[in-house]
Parts: structure tokens; sequence; C-alpha cells
């Protein structure tokens, strides 16, 4: 499912499209749906690896999926959140970095937001996030 805020994000809900490997795919966000790493982590784990892969880190966001009061839990789950070692391989570590993006800084920056000092990742405005023209073109055909 996508949402189209404005003119300018589309929010990817945790599926991806083919379209979502694009080379013109600046407005590309994805929605991290945290509440499945409490009932499915393997499966949390593996769709966090491929909207990493896809979309990159830099264009992730939280979200609880659902209207929650107090999303702490969550959030601690996801702070505590280590890749399986089986799958380091395939996908790689998520460093503390890609976390503090995921949980805000990455909205911070989508909508021009102030981040105090300190709380950011270091060099973050000097990284830019991956580019997914470099990745492999998806064969619709097969």
């Amino acid at each position: 499912m996508y949402e189209h805020n404005g003119d300018r994000y589309y929010i990817v809900d945790g599926h991806i499209h083919d379209w979502a490997a694009g080379p013109d795919n600046r407005n590309l966000y994805g929605e991290v749906a945290m509440p499945f790493i409490h009932t499915r982590p393997r499966y949390f784990a593996q769709v966090l690896g491929e909207l990493l892969y896809w979309i990159g880190e830099d264009k992730l966001l939280f979200a609880s999926d659902y209207g929650i009061w107090h999303p702490k839990w969550l959030i601690e789950a996801f702070v505590d959140f280590e890749m399986p070692e089986d799958m380091v391989g395939e996908y790689g570590e998520v460093t503390t970095d890609v976390k503090k993006k995921i949980l805000g800084l990455n909205a911070a920056a989508l909508y021009d937001l102030d981040v105090p000092d300190g709380l950011g990742v270091s060099g973050a405005q000097d990284q830019p996030g991956m580019d997914v023209t470099e990745k492999p073109a998806i064969d619709t055909t097969a």
C-alpha cells in the first residue's frame, strides 16, 4: 500500500514494488511497521533488510502501523533489535546510526525540522543515502 502525501512524497508500507528501484525515486520513503518486531521478528528483519537495500537508510521512517497511546515498547524493541546472525550476510548489521535515522532523524530531515546538537548522526548531512540507481534492474518479465 502506498500513500500520497501532497505532491512530493510516497511512502511504502513494508512492500517492495518494482517502481521502488526506479531511477527517479527521490521522493520514495519507506515506512518500517514496528509491530512485526514482536509478532514476527524474522519477518520484520527480512522486511527491514529489503527496505534498507532498495530504499536506503536515509529514506526509512518509524511507523507504529496503528494508533497507539504510547509507542515506548515498540521504540525500545527497535533500539534493542539486532539482525539475526544468519541474515547479517545478506542484509548487514542495523547500526545505532541507522536506528536513529529511522526513529526520527529522517522524519526531521523530510519536514525540515531542526535536530538539537548531539542528537543527530555525526556527518549525516555529508553522507547521502544509498543510490538505488546503482541497483540491478528488476526483471518484470520473469
